[in-house]
């Protein structure tokens, strides 16, 4: 089947479904010290730590760091790990009008690196 920008669709398999279920298990239910522990069995983790930066740099409260949109996941058929591949960045460098001013959005971001990273 081809997709409309000409990259080919493949269908996933039963492997590939259970895959994305456990990863938004962890996601969504784990405690922050089996999220932690467990991270790094669903994606490159050092991978995945340059896209939160890249996101914490462009402040994009719009994305993952906001309400955890505008982004796709990609399951890597050989290692089974999942990369986030951004999208629909028109809102980065604090350009998201709906939470305040530039200002704002820029300390919004910092503050949820630092209470995730100093206070956990």
């Amino acid at each position: 089947m081809q997709a409309r920008h000409g990259i080919g669709r493949r269908r996933i398999g039963a492997k590939q479904k259970q895959r994305l279920i456990d990863f938004t298990r962890l996601v969504t239910q784990a405690n922050d010290t089996e999220f932690a522990a467990r991270l790094p069995e669903f994606v490159e983790f050092d991978e995945f730590s340059r896209y939160m930066a890249v996101m914490v740099f462009l402040s994009d409260v719009d994305g993952i760091l906001g309400p955890g949109q505008n982004f796709y996941l990609y399951l890597d058929p050989k290692t089974q790990k999942f990369s986030f591949l951004p999208w629909d960045q028109d809102h980065s460098f604090g350009q998201f009008p709906y939470t305040g001013s530039q200002e704002q959005r820029n300390d919004f971001v910092f503050y949820i690196i630092l209470y995730h990273t100093i206070i956990f």
